[in-house]
């Protein structure tokens, strides 16, 4: 259907001449009234619109309460706008989709600089491998080059004097003519052959593997040619070697020149025999497994989702303790007790922004796209507010244990066990407490009860969600000020005041074990227990401010964990992230 603008900006249909004030999403079609009645069979069960719900969509922000694209009501789909229609939802969706592809851009980032300093590092060893394997090759060669010359001067010394004592022979032979024509026609025999001129140690070398013999080697190089200007290279000045009869001052002259060289190459001669080595044939595939095992070990981490007090958090990899940072959708500040892992998210309750104004909302970080996938409303008559302390039924649930608000500038506390439905995401009003004083630094379960531990009460909350009973445990060696605390998920609690004493708590026989505290602190401080393969750790995530600890469990020592941290954690929760 053309569509017609007049003057006003207004849009016509042509059919009617009425003003278009109706939009049917699946047809993508512009109506006025009298088309959506007299087509009404063809817009039956269609999302449509009018102009009016669209501005007053856009003008309140409460559609944008809600980001989750499966959160739409089903009930009328002609008179409200489904969220895959709806502008502020598509904008978030949107923005949703850009922030996933620009932390995961991000994070490949991370990982592609990985990848390149481990073969960088890789090359640095290979190439330091190959200089030491060939230090000792490359000196040898530098020796043999060196020695093959002295031994050439030398051999060619013997030769003349093995030529001088012939020529001599010869000399007394030339009676006759014939003998000395003979002699001429085998100079130019001589002469005619192939003579090899040696100019370099390498020349000499490959001359010396070519030839099959000494006599084919001197025979083919005219360093060993009789002339008279090489004798006086080596006799000194003699007019003619040749009439040197005496072959014993030759010889003596020549042991005098080439005595201490020979002792020198005997030297050597030993060193080289010092020195074996073999190279097996390079197995590709090996190489291969070993780095596919290293790559494997180097890409696949475990990490520490830690928030901090400026909206955002940071992915701390426990293997090199490199950060990657990542802008939050909602306040993190006093939420040290609201984290929690369940399957591929991260979800955070509540928090507060830095002037400690609680906030009513719930955020959800996916660890596929890499980025908050949905920020609500906590509803259905349940509290939110900040240090509403959070755990995992390991089944559907994710429980909400007491918090706090802020009425008319007064504090008030949360005195509830309320519960998150992960599938359906609705909030359930469940328990409410007795007598309650204080925020819960800590609630985890542990075969099918919660256990939660308040910051300031000396006592230990025991709930059971199917009966709604609740028990507590009381004793003098727990603390009035439990700020910092996790568990190892088989039934120990480790418990850090803010008086320097740390603790063990068993739930199932209630023993307590002191240990070794970590620091001096006064706020509440996240702390997250982690188990490698060999050892358990604690991390104690205190920022800027008290500072990163790691606690090992077996010999009950802390050590500083990431010093050079500039974000201000405390008071902000943290979980632990197995991969990514």
């Amino acid at each position: 259907m053309s569509i017609n603008n007049n003057s006003n900006n207004e849009i016509r249909c042509p059919e009617h001449k009425k003003q278009c004030k109706i939009i049917c999403y699946q047809c993508n079609q512009l109506l006025c009234t009298i088309c959506l009645t007299d087509r009404f069979n063809e817009h039956r069960n269609h999302t449509i619109q009018h102009i009016n719900n669209i501005k007053n969509n856009l003008l309140s922000r409460s559609s944008s309460s809600k980001r989750s694209i499966n959160n739409s009501d089903d009930d009328d789909n002609n008179n409200n706008t489904a969220d895959q229609y709806d502008i502020n939802s598509k904008l978030l969706n949107v923005w949703i989709s850009l922030k996933s592809l620009a932390t995961r851009h991000q994070l490949l980032e991370f990982k592609e600089s990985e990848i390149a300093s481990y073969f960088r590092e890789l090359h640095e060893y290979l190439v330091i491998e190959e200089h030491r394997l060939k230090k000792p090759i490359a000196h040898d060669l530098e020796t043999i080059k060196q020695q093959i010359p002295k031994q050439i001067n030398e051999m060619k010394s013997l030769v003349n004097i093995i030529n001088t004592s012939n020529k001599q022979e010869m000399n007394k032979l030339k009676k006759d003519e014939h003998l000395v024509g003979e002699e001429e026609e085998e100079d130019q025999h001589q002469q005619q052959q192939d003579i090899n001129y040696i100019n370099t140690v390498q020349s000499t070398i490959e001359s010396i593997n070519q030839s099959d013999t000494m006599v084919e080697f001197i025979e083919n190089n005219l360093l060993f040619k009789n002339d008279n200007d090489n004798l006086r290279g080596f006799y000194g000045n003699v007019d003619d070697p040749l009439e040197m009869t005496n072959i014993l001052e030759l010889v003596n002259k020549h042991f005098l020149q080439f005595k201490s060289v020979a002792r020198q190459e005997q030297q050597q001669s030993q060193m080289f025999d010092e020195y074996r080595f073999t190279i097996k044939p390079f197995d590709k595939k090996q190489f291969s497994s070993i780095i596919k095992q290293s790559i494997q070990k180097t890409i696949t981490q475990t990490y520490i989702f830690s928030g901090h007090q400026h909206r955002g958090v940071s992915l701390i990899s426990l293997l090199d303790n490199s950060m990657i940072p990542i802008n939050a959708e909602s306040e993190l500040f006093m939420t040290y007790n609201s984290f929690v892992a369940v399957d591929r998210h991260i979800y955070i309750f509540g928090g507060a922004n830095q002037q400690n104004k609680a906030t009513n909302q719930y955020s959800r970080f996916s660890l596929d796209l890499m980025c908050f996938d949905m920020l609500a409303d906590i509803d259905g008559g349940v509290e939110g507010g900040r240090s509403i302390s959070v755990c995992y039924d390991g089944s559907s649930h994710i429980y909400l244990v007491n918090g706090c608000t802020d009425v008319n500038n007064q504090v008030v506390r949360h005195h509830r066990i309320d519960r998150f439905n992960l599938n359906t995401h609705k909030f359930e009003k469940y328990y409410s407490f007795v007598a309650s004083g204080s925020n819960h630094v800590l609630s985890f379960f542990f075969e099918g009860l919660l256990y939660s531990v308040p910051t300031t009460e000396q006592k230990l909350y025991i709930f059971n969600p199917v009966s709604k009973r609740l028990d507590t445990f009381s004793s003098e060696r727990l603390f009035t000020r439990s700020f910092a605390a996790c568990t190892d998920g088989n039934g120990n609690i480790y418990i850090h005041s803010t008086d320097m004493r740390f603790i063990r708590l068993n739930v199932t026989n209630k023993s307590v074990e002191y240990l070794a505290p970590a620091a001096r602190f006064d706020s509440a401080i996240p702390m997250i227990y982690y188990q490698s393969k060999n050892e358990s750790f604690i991390y104690f995530m205190g920022g800027k401010d008290i500072g990163n600890y790691r606690y090992t469990i077996a010999s009950n020592k802390w050590k500083p964990f990431l010093k050079h941290d500039h974000s201000q954690r405390v008071a902000c929760g943290g979980a632990l992230i197995l991969t990514l």
